[in-house]
């Protein structure tokens, strides 16, 4: 079963890195379905944050929450390291949530998310919701949570070494 499931996954990747969506999401959830028996917690959620990518990606955006939506639920019943990647489903939901006018909502998810948000973290999954909540909270005169969302992204940068300081930076900021 877990052979069949890879074998989804794979395909699903490389239809996706060939711009074929489609066929991408159409194997992302056959990799789901064999995902319902009892299998590889780590292999459905990677399935799934790359469907809600790709739904995102096609402007699918109801169905891109619904897939964040059931991403999140999974990550919060796991119990194993992976709860601690919640932060990039609040951060996607947020996103969904503000191109589908559900306000309220998206900047809950987007505080949520930014709570649980972890500077130490390799990957940089984080960083394109945030730079796509900064513009659409911008556009909304919401200077506040732009710059939220604009100062994790710099603290990301400087965490991970792809921003320095500057001694001018340090001297007038006080930093």
């Amino acid at each position: 079963m877990f052979d069949q499931t890879r074998s989804y996954v794979d395909s699903a990747k490389e239809a996706e890195q060939l711009g074929k969506l489609e066929s991408a999401c159409a194997l992302y959830k056959a990799a789901l379905r064999q995902q319902q028996q009892p299998t590889r917690e780590d292999m459905t959620i990677s399935v799934l944050k790359s469907l809600g990518r790709i739904y995102l990606h096609q402007k699918r955006f109801k169905k891109a929450e619904t897939i964040y939506r059931q991403l999140l639920g999974k990550l919060q019943r796991s119990q194993s390291e992976l709860k601690s990647q919640n932060h990039y489903a609040l951060l996607r939901l947020a996103e969904v949530c503000t191109i589908n006018k559900k306000y309220r909502s998206a900047e809950r998810y987007f505080i949520q998310g930014l709570a649980e948000f972890d500077l130490t973290m390799s990957d940089d999954d984080c960083v394109p919701p945030l730079q796509n909540l900064a513009s659409m909270w911008s556009a909304r005169k919401r200077a506040d949570l732009a710059n939220l969302a604009l100062d994790a992204i710099r603290q990301k940068s400087i965490a991970a070494g792809k921003v320095k300081l500057s001694p001018s930076h340090i001297r007038s900021t006080g930093e």
